[in-house]
């Protein structure tokens, strides 16, 4: 959960230095514009959002990642291991001609 919550911590400061950058560019009248408000509510939010979405991307992308190599590195083991299964149409056959007499 650490290791969470600290990549949380990294991106969360992240967006919001790199999003913050772009409110000055925006046509604001800032006489009406209530700053605190904004950052505390909507802003914040929205960022803790983002960096959810990106923490649990990466996650994703990681395991994905993870689990290929694992199957991956385990194909000859499988081909090795698993016994001849006979055809089900022999099996189904034979289960026939038992059941008749």
């Amino acid at each position: 959960m650490a290791f969470y919550t600290t990549i949380f911590s990294h991106f969360l400061n992240e967006d919001m230095m790199h999003y913050v950058r772009q409110l000055p560019l925006t046509n604001l009248d800032l006489s009406h514009f209530n700053f605190g408000e904004f950052m505390g509510g909507s802003y914040l939010h929205s960022m803790m959002l983002v960096a959810i979405k990106q923490v649990y991307g990466y996650v994703i992308w990681f395991s994905l990642l993870l689990a290929s190599i694992f199957l991956l590195c385990d194909i000859p083991a499988v081909r090795t291991n698993i016994r001849k299964v006979p055809r089900w149409p022999v099996l189904a056959i034979e289960y026939l001609a038992g059941k008749r007499k």
